[in-house]
């Protein structure tokens, strides 16, 4: 199915290791930004294989083709798994940690991450435009600097460092948490956040087949497909989806010259997208072994900006990527061990006119955690391995690297308060050996009022970009290395709702920025003396059931972000804000529900965004309004969805990054319906 679904030349391509990888300039680091390298243009090299990994990986892929039939023979008795909630906060996960719902993934099942986590208040999404480039800032951090893992893998790019949020569709991902600051047994401290998502198979007995369709502004159209199986336990799914979309928006061309400002229409800006989801959870040597196997393939025209004249051919970017992950767990009687397993294959294609960038990405990794249950707590220790190598037209040979990181956790009951600690030892391969890890201390009273205050350490290793790009790379760039205090204090009750307050402080040494050289002209990565962020966060939410009337929710908050260069050598840059962070940020939302019908509204406001780091330049504050209207029923007893969404309801006219204009108002229709 996958080889009619993709075309067989190409996942053979992908199957033998050997075809090349692409990624262009103008999206190998925001264009906008002083992280910017110069346009590079092919240097010819000759393809060459990538043995060394091979041999890594043929475990991985031989645990991927055992037929069925086998793995059914061997199917044993399975392991529980543990539902987590929400809502309500505990004293056993960080309170800064935010689940989202069920409801809010099925409310934006047919579109991209991008635009869910652009509703919170605490992150910034900074966008090119519907379907191109998204990347995620949390607390003034960099895309490179917060952690985004599905199954396990780290979705970063290991040229970049960054990930593409408008290219993980929703209708992937059944569970998503989002952490800022500390907090954590087994995940890494990051310098922003950690974003986690996991894809689960449907626990219905029988047969399941779930069919949607989308139908949107601009010609966007997105089809999705689920076919799931289960029968005692052992479950498997297949989804797949289709998307496709002109982009062909109206907008008013603010860097146009003399006035009224003309209005335009986007062009050269067409995605299209084809990718299937395969899970499989199965009893196994009386554990529980879990298979996740995602391939997508992505085609996105890259449109100039307004300030570059109209291409006569399109700049396009084709991207394969294939992710696999196979898991084991088994519990005892006080502990429960888990080994992960993962690979990892990406090719990309960058074409303009007659030049071409070509990129090939593979990795592998390997992961096993023990974890123990102690008496009023509970002790983790986690090890990690893992290699990347890629094969680019943009160096001069294969670049690899290989990563470890053991760390071990502890969470413990002290004098009715839960004491948390983790400490970590992360290696890369010619960079050396950094410690990292938390320390939280969190209480719950009886009264709902809550407090945590914890202690980081966090560090972020150079891409292979920052240090291998030609002409400018720096091999000798210094790791990131930060220290960050927060407090949280929030108050939970069930007449008054949900209420919180958070303060946080870091520095950053040798932060990584990419500036001009003045000797040069050439952009190149630099390491800042010292980076010091600050801010504050408040947020609250309450629930009225109305009766009769149904039930609302209301959900409000806001944030201030400062993020400066500490000890720049230059006094004029001293306590100036970063580029692209806002200072402010707001959100509301409100939900009502009545039977069968739902309506939903959110509103979200940024304060202006700086351009340049003297602060003498910046986008405008902007706000945007998103409407929802859904039904939920039946239809000849199969149960049927009905959605309708506005986005940007009020006709916002903004920019994201600099000179590259968003749509106007956008609706969308979709329909879901399945049957067992």
């Amino acid at each position: 199915m996958f080889s009619s679904f993709f075309g067989a030349s190409r996942l053979r391509r992908a199957l033998r290791f050997g075809a090349r990888y692409s990624l262009g300039p103008a999206r190998a680091l925001p264009a906008c930004s002083a992280a910017s390298p110069p346009p590079c243009t092919s240097l010819g090299q000759k393809k060459t294989g990538l043995n060394g990994l091979k041999k890594r990986a043929l475990c991985a892929l031989f645990a991927l083709l055992l037929p069925s039939g086998l793995l059914a023979q061997i199917m044993s008795d399975s392991v529980e798994t543990v539902a987590v909630s929400a809502q309500k906060k505990t004293e056993q996960r960080p309170f800064s940690k935010k689940e989202f719902s069920t409801l809010e993934l099925t409310q934006e099942s047919s579109r991209s991450l991008s635009n869910l986590l652009q509703k919170e208040a605490g992150i910034h999404i900074r966008s090119y435009g519907p379907g191109q480039l998204a990347t995620l800032s949390s607390r003034g951090s960099g895309p490179e600097q917060n952690l985004l893992r599905w199954e396990g893998f780290s979705l970063a790019n290991p040229m970049l460092g960054q990930s593409d949020l408008n290219l993980i569709p929703l209708f992937f991902i059944d569970q998503l948490s989002w952490q800022a600051g500390a907090g954590g047994l087994s995940v890494p401290q990051a310098l922003g956040g950690s974003l986690l998502m996991r894809s689960k198979s449907p626990r219905i007995e029988g047969w399941q087949a779930g069919f949607g369709s989308s139908l949107g502004s601009f010609s966007r159209q997105q089809q999705q497909f689920l076919l799931a199986f289960a029968k005692n336990n052992w479950r498997q799914s297949l989804r797949l989806l289709v998307q496709s979309a002109v982009n062909d928006y109206p907008y008013r061309d603010l860097q146009a010259f003399g006035f009224p400002k003309p209005w335009k229409r986007r062009e050269q800006a067409e995605t299209a997208r084809q990718a299937a989801l395969y899970t499989l959870d199965l009893p196994l040597f009386k554990g529980q072994m879990d298979l996740r196997s995602w391939l997508q393939k992505d085609l996105q025209e890259l449109p100039p900006t307004l300030l570059q004249a109209q291409q006569a051919s399109s700049e396009v970017q084709n991207t394969l990527s294939w992710r696999n992950s196979l898991s084991w767990k088994k519990s005892f009687s006080r502990s429960v061990f888990q080994a992960r397993l993962g690979y990892l294959y990406q090719d990309m294609a960058y074409s303009r006119n007659l030049n071409s960038e070509q990129h090939l990405t593979q990795a592998v990794f390997v992961q096993a955690q023990q974890f123990f249950a102690l008496k009023n707590g509970a002790l983790l220790i986690n090890g990690r391995w893992g290699e990347n190598q890629v094969q680019s037209s943009s160096y001069l040979n294969i670049k690899k690297e290989q990563q470890s990181r053991l760390s071990l956790g502890l969470r413990q009951a002290v004098l009715g308060a839960q004491l948390e600690g983790q400490l970590s030892l992360a290696h890369r391969s010619n960079l050396g050996v950094f410690p990292a890890g938390h320390l939280s201390f969190r209480k719950i009273w009886a009264a709902g009022l809550g407090l945590e205050v914890s202690l980081q350490r966090s560090i972020r290793f150079p891409t292979l970009n920052d240090r291998f790009w030609p002409l400018v790379g720096q091999e000798e760039l210094a790791v990131e290395q930060g220290w960050q205090e927060e407090l949280n204090i929030f108050w939970q009750d069930q007449r008054w709702g949900l209420h919180q307050l958070s303060f946080f402080n870091q520095e950053v040494e040798n932060w990584i920025l990419w500036l001009p050289n003045p000797n040069t002209a050439l952009w190149e990565p630099q390491n800042l003396a010292a980076v010091w962020a600050r801010g504050a966060s408040w947020s609250s939410e309450k629930s009225f059931n109305l009766k009769k009337l149904g039930q609302l929710q209301l959900q409000i908050g806001a944030n201030y972000n400062r993020i400066s260069r500490h000890k720049s050598p230059s006094a004029d840059l001293r306590d100036k804000q970063l580029e692209y962070r806002p200072i402010f940020s707001a959100n509301f939302g409100l939900n009502y529900q009545y039977k069968a019908w739902r309506l939903g509204y959110h509103h979200l406001w940024d304060s202006p965004r700086y351009l340049d780091a003297l602060n003498e330049e910046s986008l405008a504050a902007y706000q945007l309004g998103q409407l929802q209207l859904a039904w939920k029923g039946k239809m000849a007893q199969y149960p049927i969805r009905l959605q309708l969404q506005v986005h940007n309801l009020w006709g916002a006219e903004y920019q994201l990054v600099a000179a590259r204009p968003l749509p106007l108002q956008q609706w969308e229709l979709s329909l879901f319906f399945s049957a067992q």
